[in-house]
């Protein structure tokens, strides 16, 4: 069920033109989820995994703000306001929504909504006029979530999967990003990758 949700917030985020999320009037309640969310949804996320875009990599946990800041520079290149990404552990899907705006004195804003089915209709939202200034995977965790053991384990892993969502036609803007970090792989990077059903892509990892 994770898996069905993130992808529809990630739809939602992309089908929106001011980035917004329908959290309150479509994720609250059993029925709201079952008129919101289309019976293709499964389909679609196999699909996501079978044929990954480009963009997708496996990032430590504690660097998850790096690729962020990847994500937010290509999207300042390539003129891009918003994307969207599944973050996928081992056993769990989550979503991030990422957004570039202009404040009302003419600053560049680079805003971050972290979504996790556990908190169904809430989502964490940062924003920085930075965009390297964002921490680890942990300091995106719904903070009623943070401290639960399996939460640490399950989520906040050595590990997670990020396989960004955009329009088809825009999908090809994040090729080629994959000349960063490449450090010895570990098991559950591994794992993640045969999940994932792709080999060649970004890393970035601790270096114990």
């Amino acid at each position: 069920m994770c898996r069905h949700i993130s992808l529809q917030y990630c739809i939602d985020s992309m089908n929106e033109n001011t980035g917004k999320v329908p959290l309150k009037e479509c994720y609250s309640t059993p029925e709201g989820i079952q008129q919101h969310f289309p019976y293709e949804l499964d389909q679609q996320f196999d699909n996501l995994i079978k044929n990954p875009p480009p963009g997708t990599c496996v990032v430590a946990s504690d660097k998850f703000g790096e690729i962020l800041s990847v994500f937010f520079h290509r999207m300042e290149k390539e003129k891009l306001t918003h994307m969207a990404a599944i973050v996928k552990s081992q056993k769990h899907a989550m979503a991030v929504r990422l957004r570039i705006k202009q404040t009302p004195a003419g600053e560049t804003e680079y805003v971050v909504s972290f979504y996790d089915p556990n908190a169904t209709n809430t989502a964490v939202r940062y924003k920085a006029k930075n965009c390297d200034s964002f921490g680890s995977l942990q300091s995106f965790i719904n903070i009623e979530l943070a401290n639960i053991k399996w939460v640490k384990t399950e989520i906040c892993s050595e590990c997670v999967g990020i396989i960004p969502y955009l329009p088809r036609e825009q999908a090809h803007l994040l090729s080629c990003i994959d000349n960063e970090l490449q450090p010895p792989l570990s098991p559950s990077a591994l794992y993640l990758l045969m999940q994932m059903g792709r080999m060649k892509i970004l890393f970035f990892f601790s270096i114990s």
